[in-house]
């Protein structure tokens, strides 16, 4: 962890968030750009998770497509369980389990001394393109889901110069009308509980190399 610059801040409304920029060191934050782009070849369409019961039918599938398009549009990587070796997974989990972290999270506001007590994570790459975004949801509402999320972290890590607009996160609770935009920022990790109700603004990028891209980790702290 880059202790001596981090630059943290604790917010209430419009609900209990962190925001933590230069989380990382700058080395590491870049070389988590590189494995990201690296992994090119691996990534695929997210896919939203629901209750709702599909019995394979044509017509269930085609209502499920259409579902999928208006909720979200961006691509992703599964690094739990086939990505092991991964230099992200690796630097987040070091990062996470740092003393000076681990002190940190113990005396801060609302639920995130919790994530001390949490014996499971869980960890998504994303990549958000052009047009790509992310309606409103909540992460622990989602069904089928591996793990309990309680706090969920995005960390962020984008080429710089920033060739993107958009993208930002969006809090809201208790309802959208209240709301707090969050710039994705390179090097800048975010933290709310999993309840509360966010989405991702559309991205536009003002290049089509796939670096360019706006590039987030999803990180979750939960319990088996």
């Amino acid at each position: 962890m880059s202790q001596l610059t981090q630059q943290i801040q604790y917010f209430d409304t419009p609900a209990p968030h962190l925001i933590i920029d230069n989380f990382l060191s700058n080395r590491l934050a870049n070389e988590f750009l590189e494995e990201a782009v690296r992994l090119q070849p691996q990534y695929k369409p997210a896919e939203i998770g629901s209750s709702q019961a599909i019995d394979g039918c044509e017509e269930c599938q085609r209502i499920l497509k259409i579902n999928q398009l208006i909720k979200r549009k961006n691509d992703v990587v599964y690094l739990d369980g086939i990505y092991d070796t991964s230099l992200i997974k690796k630097g987040l989990f070091e990062a996470t389990h740092d003393p000076s972290f681990i002190d940190f999270i113990y005396n801060a506001p609302s639920i995130f001394p919790i994530i001390n007590q949490c014996d499971a994570t869980e960890v998504i790459l994303s990549r958000h393109g052009m047009c790509d975004f992310y309606g409103w949801h909540k992460d622990n509402d989602l069904g089928h889901l591996r793990k309990m999320r309680i706090v969920t972290m995005v960390y962020y890590f984008n080429s710089e110069p920033q060739k993107f607009t958009g993208g930002e996160l969006t809090l809201a609770h208790p309802n959208i009308l209240t709301q707090k935009i969050i710039e994705p920022k390179h090097n800048r990790a975010v933290l709310f509980p999993s309840h509360i109700t966010h989405c991702v603004n559309t991205v536009k990028l003002e290049s089509k190399e796939f670096i360019d891209g706006r590039f987030a980790i999803n990180y979750w702290f939960g319990f088996k």
